[in-house]
């Protein structure tokens, strides 16, 4: 049985009846399907002697199990224990997360009886992070790619599976939620199929636009070719929609499929496109694809969009602005799971139209390092571009909050300190995550 992430503080009775006194988030499954795991625990508590304060078991691979027992001091109530599932992405940072988890469950034990419930939910800090919700809706018509992009981007399923297979169509109101840093995502993918009849049923608007943050409508370069007044009817739609149910939501274009459009075109179709759209209002258009080459517009299309929502973002990007001041032509990121940007910086004089062939290798490099990485670990790469960019990559490796890698490309003179910069851009946002644990940690103590 896979639990999900979960704190709890049990007791039991002399019959073995379990009552969960509380848990976080409180919103915890229903106990029946959880009970047999829970007992289990509990008896393995009895195979240790008086002096045993942690039982430990790994579940299917997936999760570890953190099952405290009280010492012989503090059993004058009822018998009970409190219980942390981990899951296998924090694996290795087990350890410290063990040691914070026997201290507050010990503190927990020492307290009165009737004090020890809000004492635990105070502890919620420090194994969950508060999480700000966003509702995004992503809209548009038939067969334009809206479900790849949220397989690929917020998934990680492999692109050029996508590319090579066709997805089943979306056919109902279908909400998926996710998570960027500090920030929960609650993506409502709205079937193309009935596009216009949502569109122009009012009844149905105050529902799926309730609390919303974003509207992206997603649209492709052939049907823009081929069917844009009624692509603008759309735009137009939602706009007034937003407008008319006074919806405190951004309007936002995906113009999807890119690299469908030869390169020597891109430019003058974008110009188009950009006038166009704004003869309706001031709409944040981006221009995107899932392909490898291009890989990276998705990425930075929903960075732009989510990094607004998110304090730790902003926070790294901070650092990665302090860090590259005073150098040329660079940029940097950090990335998190399935490579999704997380911040990213740029000096004023970086030429984003040149960094395409740079992401394109960097995604042939990352193809091949996933090969070799089977049998050995590589903390950092570095290549030399024909066009005189220097890549430097370097695994972050922070499972706890999600840091993946960090990214530097420059075409600076001092390139060749960029292994420097990495190291010291590596140390500080250690120091950050670090101090933002210690500050949640203070919360209980």
């Amino acid at each position: 049985m896979t639990l999900k992430r979960c704190m709890a503080l049990v007791e039991w009775d002399r019959q073995d009846d379990i009552n969960i006194l509380a848990t976080v988030p409180s919103d915890y499954p229903n106990l029946r399907e959880y009970q047999g795991e829970i007992t289990e625990m509990k008896h393995g508590l009895q195979d240790f002697d008086d002096d045993a304060s942690l039982v430990e078991r790994e579940v299917s691979g997936r999760q570890e199990i953190l099952f405290y027992k009280p010492g012989p001091k503090e059993r004058n109530y009822p018998p009970s224990a409190v219980f942390l599932n981990v899951p296998l992405g924090d694996h290795k940072d087990l350890s410290r997360i063990r040691d914070i988890f026997v201290s507050f469950a010990r503190s927990i034990m020492e307290r009165a009886y009737q004090e020890r419930i809000e004492f635990f939910k105070r502890g919620r800090p420090l194994f969950f992070r508060e999480i700000a919700a966003n509702k995004i809706i992503i809209l548009g018509r038939p067969a334009i790619g809206k479900t790849s992009i949220k397989k690929v981007v917020f998934e990680g399923l492999d692109p050029e599976i996508v590319l090579n297979r066709t997805l089943a169509p979306t056919r109902e109101y279908s909400p998926s939620i996710y998570s960027w840093l500090d920030v929960e995502l609650v993506l409502f993918d709205i079937p193309g199929q009935s596009l216009v009849d949502f569109l122009q049923d009012g009844s149905k608007h105050s529902r799926f636009f309730y609390k919303a943050k974003t509207v992206v409508y997603v649209m492709d370069v052939l049907g823009w070719k081929s069917n844009r007044e009624n692509l603008m009817d759309d735009i137009a739609l939602v706009r007034n929609i937003i407008n008319t149910g006074s919806i405190e939501a951004g309007l936002h274009v995906f113009v999807h499929k890119m690299d469908l459009v030869p390169d020597s075109e891109r430019d003058s179709l974008i110009d188009e496109v950009q006038e166009t759209i704004s003869t309706i209002g001031d709409i944040n258009i981006f221009f995107t694809s899932i392909v490898p080459s291009l890989l990276h517009t998705i990425h930075e299309a929903f960075y732009s969009l989510l990094s607004q929502f998110s304090v730790e973002s902003r926070q790294i990007k901070e650092i990665l602005d302090n860090s590259i001041k005073g150098l040329e032509k660079t940029s940097c990121f950090v990335t998190g799971r399935y490579d999704l940007i997380l911040a990213q910086s740029a000096t004023p004089d970086f030429d984003f139209k040149l960094i395409s062939r740079v992401h394109e290798l960097l995604s042939e490099l990352t193809s091949q390092i996933k090969q070799i990485q089977e049998n050995d670990a590589i903390a950092h790469f570095s290549v030399t571009t024909k066009n005189r960019f220097k890549i430097l990559v370097s695994h972050l490796d922070n499972t706890m909050f999600k840091l993946r890698k960090l990214i530097l490309i420059s075409r600076d003179p001092l390139g060749l300190k960029l292994h420097k910069l990495s190291m010291n851009l590596t140390l500080e946002l250690q120091k950050c995550y670090r101090e933002m644990k210690e500050r949640l940690e203070e919360q209980i103590s």
